[in-house]
């Protein structure tokens, strides 16, 4: 597929060429990484990521730029399989910055789903790098732009729910008991209502995890030592 790319001139064509050949790129990196193979899928994302930054300087135009966003969430995520969790949070907080972009307050005062979602990610590549804090007020904002939104998906919902679920846990690991349990019952309760809305199938088993987590906090509560 990369040598037809390649024989199609796409390489060779601004912006239109380049723009094609680094969805091939990305494809042919997604297929590595469903093999399992990461460092070999690495070089393929690194080369989409170039071409995308080509694109962009050429048209600064906003698919373009959520379509780098997209790439530099690839290379975080591909970071994050590696186990090199710190490496993987600059590009997705890049991705955030490119987000911001697309969907700037004044156009959208209520923030959007896929901005929301995404800082929701970088909240939990920053507490996998053992960045507590940090991931606390990214979740904090993303879950805000959640609660102002009026209209969400399905997809949006669950991801509003996983991110209070993450951010009990940020609290637990802080110690800060009272906050954790709040935010565990409220993902508990959207996992509920997102079952009962659309009757997500693992809504069952998320809100079963918040119920496990609240367990065991409120063990950890009864026995402090």
């Amino acid at each position: 597929v990369l040598s037809q790319a390649r024989s199609a001139g796409f390489e060779d064509d601004l912006p239109d060429g380049n723009r094609n050949f680094a969805t091939y790129l990305s494809r042919y990196a997604n297929v590595l990484m469903e093999l399992g193979r990461y460092e070999r899928a690495r070089h393929y994302i690194d080369s989409g990521l170039s071409l995308r930054q080509r694109v962009l300087e050429a048209t600064q135009e906003p698919l373009d730029r959520e379509r780098l966003a997209v790439s530099l969430v690839a290379k975080a995520a591909l970071l994050s399989r590696l186990g090199e969790r710190r490496q993987a949070v600059r590009p997705m907080r890049e991705a955030v910055g490119l987000y911001r972009e697309v969907y700037p307050r004044d156009a959208f005062p209520h923030g959007h789903p896929e901005l929301a979602s995404i800082l929701r990610t970088l909240a939990e590549l920053q507490a996998d790098a053992g960045s507590v804090s940090e991931a606390i007020s990214a979740h904090l904002q993303a879950i805000a732009m959640f609660e102002s939104l009026s209209d969400e998906s399905g997809v949006a919902r669950l991801s509003h729910a996983v991110g209070l679920a993450q951010l009990g846990r940020c609290y637990t690991e802080i110690g800060d008991y009272a906050r954790a349990e709040s935010a565990l019952l409220r993902a508990s309760d959207l996992h509920r209502r997102r079952l009962q809305a659309d009757g997500g199938p693992d809504s069952d088993r998320h809100s079963a995890t918040c119920y496990m987590h609240l367990a065991a906090l409120r063990k950890d509560q009864d026995n402090p030592n």
